[in-house]
């Protein structure tokens, strides 16, 4: 069996979100979901590295640059 991982998916359309957490949950892996780039930015503090950040290019806050910071 392939190494769980560990993937943040950040978007600010929850439909978008929601599927895509649930079809990475569905294929065995850890998600963890952000709904904007400002609360993504802390979202990493205090955890292990994500192996995966998949992100939207362009939301209402800010772009996905903001987000490299994790």
């Amino acid at each position: 069996m392939p190494a769980k991982a560990h993937i943040l998916v950040i978007d600010d359309d929850a439909n978008t979100l929601a599927s895509l957490a649930r079809a990475f949950r569905l294929a065995g892996h850890e998600a963890s979901v952000c709904d904007n780039a400002a609360r993504a930015v802390g979202t990493g503090e205090g955890r292990a590295a994500f192996d995966l950040i998949l992100s939207d290019v362009v939301m209402r806050d800010a772009t996905a640059s903001r987000c490299w910071r994790i």
